[in-house]
Parts: C-alpha cells; structure tokens; sequence
C-alpha cells in the first residue's frame, strides 16, 4: 500500500508571518491583548470562545442535512471571538465558508477536548493527506482525485499525497432500532488504520480525509432524506469512520462518503441540495481539515503551549433534547469554578430525548438560535440576558392528583386517578406510562405506581433501606405495623435462591459484602376513595439496597390473575367487576383505575376471556380480524390470542396480518410525505405545516361481533404528543417470534380513552368508547 505522490506544493519564501489566529491563546502573559474577530479595536479582555454542537446522525432540524447548520455557525462567529465546531456543522459537500476565528475539530477529538485530556494547538496550515477505499469504482475514484486536483491547483491547498485501501472497507449502514439514530459498521477497519498508518510514517501527513464507498440507499430512506426530512443514513458510520482515525492516530480527520449520483429531483430540499451539485462531497473536507488544529495530549506535549484548552471555554449550545454526549456532559458536569454557560435549542429537535434534566446539566434553554446569539452577545458583554428580555419564562401548572377532568363523563366509583408520564420517543417495555398513587402498610404510605396487567410477575416496590437508589418515594418497612415477612420455602415465596428464614434474595458488592437485594412481605394496601377501602395480605416484592425501578415510579402494581395480585385479593360480589381503567391520550388529562367497582350498564359490549398455557395469568381475548373503512377489505387474523397489555405502548401483530394491513394503510396515505421508519415503525409520514390529517379507519374485531373503532391518536403515534409534523402507525410486527397460539399484542394506544372492563368472574373482558380524554 505505497502512498502515490501528489504534485508538490510550494510556499513562496519572503512572505510575511501568518496572523496569529484569534482563537490562539498567548500564555506566558496573564493579561494579553489579543484582536476581536472583526480586527474592529485592541481588547484587554481574553477571547470569548463558544462551542457549537450539532450531533450527527440524529435527524437534527437544524444540522441534520448538507451544511444546513453552517449559516449558525457564521452568525456565531460574528459574535464570539472563537467558535470551535465539528464536520457536521461545518461541512457542506460542493460548499465551503472560510471563517478565520472558526475551529474544524472531529467528534472524537471535541470529546476528548472537552474531558481535559486533550487541547487545540492552532496552526497555519497541515499536510492533508488522503485515503480511497478499494471498494470505490474506477470512475468514481478518478472523480475524488480530479477534487484533490482541483483543491491543490485552484484553492492552493496541501492535500500532498493518496493511498488506495488495501482492501474494500465494506460499509454498512442502518438506523439504530432503540432511537431511531443512523449507525453502521466498517467490515474491514484494520485496511482503513493500516492506509492511514501509511501515509502517516512514509509522508509525514498530519491531516488525514478518507473517502469510502457506501451501500446505495434505500430509495425510500434517500428520498425522505433529500426532501429535507428525516435521518441521513451515512452520517451514523461516517462519524464511527473518523472517530476510528483521530482515536489511534490524534490527528485530525474527516470523511466524505462516495455515492453514485442520485437521479434529478424535482422535490429536492434546499437543506440537501450541497450534496447534489458535484460528484463528491469531498471538496468541504479538504478545505477544513488544510487549517484544523492539531490535537495535542498530555502525554505528547504540553496544554499551555499557545493551545486552547476545556477551561477556555465560555459557552455550549447544543439542541435540547442531544445533551447526553460525552463531550456536553464534561463540560456541564466540570470541576472547575468558572464553567461554561450551556445554551440549548428547542427548535432543532433530533430523535434523541436526551434533555438536560436527564443528566442534571444546568442549561438556559432558547427557542432558537437567533436568541441564542442573542444570549452569547449578552454573555460575551457580561450583561445578564434578563435585562434585555431575550427570554420569556413558561411556567405550565399542570392539573393536582386528585383534580377533576372529566368534565361531564362520569366516574366509576372506588376510582383511582390515572396520570399519564411522558417517556422517551420510542417507550421500552421496562417504563411504565401511567401511574396512580396507592397507601402500603399501616399507617398508609403513599407511593407513585404503574400498573400491569401481563404475567410480568408480582407486584414490586421501591423499599427502604435502598442506598443511593433512593431517588424516588420507597416504601419503609420498618414504619409499617402490618408488615410480615414471607418465609423462606413457603408456597407464598416465588424464589428459589432464598436462603434463611425469610424469603430474601441477596447479591454481593464490590466490596465483597453480602446484602439482600430482594426481600417478599406482605401488607396493607389503602386506595385513597372516598371512603378509603385497604385490602390485606398482599404480596410485594421490596427491592432493596442499590436495586432502582426503571422509570420515575416507585414501583408496578400487579393487576395479573396471579393469586396475590390486586385484582384477585380486592373484595368481589357477583354484581361487582375485578377492575377497569381508561388510560388518558395526554399528559394534561386524567383517566382511572377502578378496583371492584359495580359492573357497568349501558353502553358496553363484551368479549370471552380465554386461556393460555404460555400467558395463564394474562388476560387474552380472540382478534378475528381488522376492518378498514368503509370500502376497504377485512383482515382476518390467524387462529391465535390476543393479549391486552398495559405496559406496552404499540400493537404487534404476526407478519402476515401486519404486511396487508401496512400494505392497504400506505396506499390509502400515499398523498402524505413518507418519513423514515422509527424504531420497530416503519410507516412513517411527514405531515409538517398541515392542519388536518386523513387517516384511515381501523376497526379491531374481536370475537362475540365486538367492534373497537380506533381514532387518530389511537392508531397513529406521533414522535412528539404536542407537535403532530411526525406520525407512525401504531402497528408492528415484532423482531421476535410469537408465542404459540398469540398472534397480537394491544398495546396501550390503542386502548387510549376507552374504558376496559375486567370481568374475570363471569370471564369476559368488556369496552366502553370515549370514557376519558
């Protein structure tokens, strides 16, 4: 793998020493003069250097396309003294903005920036040297040569040599399932190091840009991209290309994917549009990594030298829901006393939901990044932004637990308060969306709970003594007089690892000490009615010592068949029903959770509960199909069970029902935008800057000619409740296989604001429409 020699390029002896960069930093005085960006006047102050962040792959608003975030990057560099970014922001294809007061630093790099543990040492120009992946075609590798010809013979930037892989890299690409982000992999990473390696050693390049050849798109994927929506499929792996580079070599780097040229579009976004006037998106690249900082470390010099280091810094801005990366969360959670000012977007809305109270960053949220300029004018002048009314404050009171908002729908009596939580963009089956507040033990200690209705095993509480996993409200055993523990071995103790007379698990720490980590009692339980009704003896599994819940709540209450659940200990009569609930569509409103409430008249039609060996204490019911709208076809539903759960937010179904539905849903959409999938969803529309949405009827059919019309919101999920401009249908078919004789899941949205009614005496399972909002 010999590196071909490039035509040299000379720099004319005689010239005058470059202008020293503003974002240098002159250390050996402690109160140096240094020049503002526009060179306007001497200042006795040090540069106001901010840090622009835009993460790539994760289908930034603003960012999330060809360059479309750089025109923020030039109003920024206006302001601040020093503006250090990243490619993403700052690469445009075809296109590139000189900036003279702008850093080009690579992801990895900013990171470790960031962390401390490396620095930025400006320099006047680095020797840029350049890899081709094997895998790219004759004539598209002649294209990415001629750019490097013409960066050398029309801008006069040092790209000194290139070396061809010695084998193909073999990319791949794909959306990451869990959040929707683009990610991707390199087949043959170690050709990639060793090129570079090349290069590095035989031509003493300090700057290395890699072109490889990427898997042609999905033209359902290109073609929302190029529209201006959605997630850019390369962006994942060509970050994970370059982080691969700067991590072994410290060197800047930077990539440029080589695609076929895409057919002519008359629909093409302005925000992608850089990718589309040329061949390569190589030229951008070129051009920031001949004037990129070099990366300096502790090990291989010094930090103070003239470089700029993480306490330099005087502002972050970052999008809202993206402040879970390495490099934000140093900066926010830094030691030193003068930290940065974190200024997040709310307009430029990615798939992430990483939000600065996830992380406990102490951030000044902005609508756009007009105000944040505004914010760092102000900040740059030490003027506080209250003073010039940049910001408005939003305080929403949302509605008290216990408050009425039914309006004129009536509630069953012996009735809970059902609230709904705001999970992330694609809940997991491990958060619980709905929640009611129940008393444990005596006297009543009042706890946040979900609630489940699947065999997910018994109810569980956050308990005391529970070390730093005390974050949330947990049950103290030892303020409780009707507390009993479960003996260890009896038929009342589901674990078979207990050893001693309780029915207790344990695990050891890192120190080498045994602690209980599972203990079972039993108590009390007190719903707060009017008036107040407890139920004895029931059974709940206390985690303990480090052991947290995984949502916000203190625990899950179990509604399952199982014995010991709730629903089977609650007082019954034949005239009264297990339980019901309607689970509210917003955040604001309110449903219930009725616990042995009479059984409803009116309006409630019913189907059979049936058996399962695999589920026996879930509740499953016969789908015999799905009807949709009026002239469309049905669906049957293959002999199978359908299993209603509450902690699953989507329905799943088996492939073929799943395939026709889809197939008849996207015809009947086809005047809508696709989008890409999200996560396990993969009929996606964008529906931005329209005020009403067509979507067609769908009806669940169950068995007994019981009928379940879905609206809108109970079909549809939208990947964000208050902004309708990305929609899915609700429907999926799972990665995994089903169990025998389960042929569907009904997930939660489908029961949203309609009242199910458990009747387990008389084996039936009933719904009334429209019982909450």
């Amino acid at each position: 793998m010999a590196p071909h020699l490039a035509r040299p390029s000379f720099i004319p002896a005689g010239l005058p020493p470059p202008r020293r960069s503003p974002c240098a930093r002159a250390r050996s005085r402690p109160h140096s003069i240094s020049l503002s960006a526009d060179a306007r006047s001497p200042s006795f102050r040090r540069p106001y250097t901010s840090v622009l962040v835009v993460p790539t792959g994760v289908g930034a608003a603003v960012g999330g396309f060809a360059g479309d975030a750089l025109p923020v990057a030039r109003a920024l560099a206006a302001v601040a003294d020093c503006v250090i970014s990243h490619p993403n922001v700052l690469n445009a294809a075809m296109l590139y903005w000189p900036m003279s007061n702008t850093l080009y630093v690579e992801g990895y790099a900013l990171d470790r920036f960031a962390e401390g543990a490396w620095a930025l040492q400006p320099v006047h120009q680095n020797k840029v040297g350049l890899v081709l992946d094997a895998g790219i075609e004759d004539e598209l590798r002649l294209r990415h040569l001629q750019v490097a010809d013409a960066a050398r013979a029309s801008l006069g930037l040092p790209v000194v040599e290139y070396t061809v892989t010695d084998a193909p890299l073999e990319i791949k690409t794909w959306f990451d399932p869990k959040c929707g982000k683009s990610t991707g992999s390199v087949g043959n990473s170690d050709s990639l190091l060793r090129a570079v390696d090349a290069l590095v050693k035989h031509s003493g390049v300090n700057a290395v840009a890699v072109v490889c050849r990427f898997p042609d798109d999905d033209p359902d994927d290109s073609d929302c991209y190029r529209e201006g929506k959605g997630v850019d499929l390369l962006a994942g792996v060509e970050a994970i290309i370059s982080h691969l580079i700067v991590k072994e070599f410290k060197i800047p780097a930077a990539h440029a994917p080589a695609v076929l040229p895409p057919p002519l579009s008359p629909s093409l976004s302005p925000r992608s549009a850089a990718e589309e006037i040329g061949y390569t998106f190589l030229p951008c690249v070129l051009a920031g990594l001949s004037s990129a900082p070099q990366y300096v470390t502790r090990r291989h010099g010094t930090l103070d030298n003239g470089c700029i280091v993480a306490s330099d810094i005087d502002s972050v801005i970052i999008p809202k829901d993206a402040c879970g990366g390495d490099g934000t969360l140093a900066f926010a959670h830094t030691a030193r006393k003068n930290k940065p000012l974190i200024i997040t977007v709310q307009e430029n809305e990615t798939v992430l939901d990483d939000t600065p109270d996830k992380f406990s960053i102490e951030a000044l949220n902005v609508q756009n990044y007009w105000e944040a300029i505004g914010v760092i004018a102000a900040h740059k002048a030490a003027i506080s932004s209250t003073h010039l009314g940049l910001l408005t404050l939003l305080v929403l009171l949302a509605p008290r637990p216990g408050s009425s908002s039914w309006d004129s729908q009536e509630v069953p009596p012996n009735s809970l308060p059902v609230t709904r939580t705001p999970l992330n963009d694609l809940p997991s089956l491990s958060e619980a969306e709905y929640h009611v507040v129940i008393g444990y033990g005596t006297p009543a200690q009042n706890l946040n709970v979900g609630f489940n209705t699947r065999d997910y095993g018994p109810t569980f509480l956050q308990c005391k003594p529970c070390g730093t996993a005390c974050d949330v409200p947990a049950f103290d055993p030892s303020r409780s007089s009707s507390v009993a523990q479960v003996p260890c071995g009896s038929l009342d103790c589901p674990l078979k690892t207990c050893s001693g007379p309780n029915c207790t698990a344990t695990t050891v720490n890192g120190n080498g000490v045994v602690l209980p980590s599972i203990t079972v009692v039993t108590d009390v339980i007190t719903l707060s009615w009017s008036p107040p009704t407890t139920v004895g003896n029931v059974r709940a599994n206390c985690l303990l010592m480090g052991t947290r819940t995984s949502d916000s709540s203190s625990g899950i209450l179990d509604l399952s068949r199982d014995i010991h659940s709730l629903a089977s200990r609650a007082p019954s009569s034949p005239d009264t029903v297990a339980f019901s609930y309607c689970l509210p569509s917003l955040t604001e409103t309110q449903g219930f959770l009725s616990i042995g409430a009479p059984r409803p008249e009116g309006n409630i039609t019913y189907t059979a509960l049936r058996r399962n060996a695999a589920f026996p204490k879930s509740y499953l019911v016969r789908l015999a199909g799905l009807g949709l709208s009026i002239d469309g076809p049905d669906i049957p539903i293959p002999l199978g069970d359908a299993l209603i759960a509450v902690r699953t937010t989507f329905t799943y179904m088996v492939y073929e029902p799943y395939a026709a539905l889809r197939k008849y849903f996207r015809s009947q959409m086809a005047q809508y935008q696709l989008a890409p999938r999200l996560g396990v969803l993969d009929t996606c529309y964008d529906f931005t800057g329209l005020s009403d949405i067509s979507v067609p009827t769908i009806t669940l059919r169950f068995a007994g000619e019981v009928s379940l019309d879905l609206g809108v919101r109970q079909k549809m999920y939208f990947h964000r409740r208050d902004n309708r401009s990305l929609g899915c249908l609700a429907f999926a078919n799972p990665a995994y296989e089903f169990p025998s004789g389960v042929a569907v899941v009904v997930g939660t949205l489908a029961q949203e604001m309609t009242e199910v009614v458990y009747d387990v005496r008389a084996e039936k399972v009933g719904f009334v429409s429209n019982r909450c909002d």
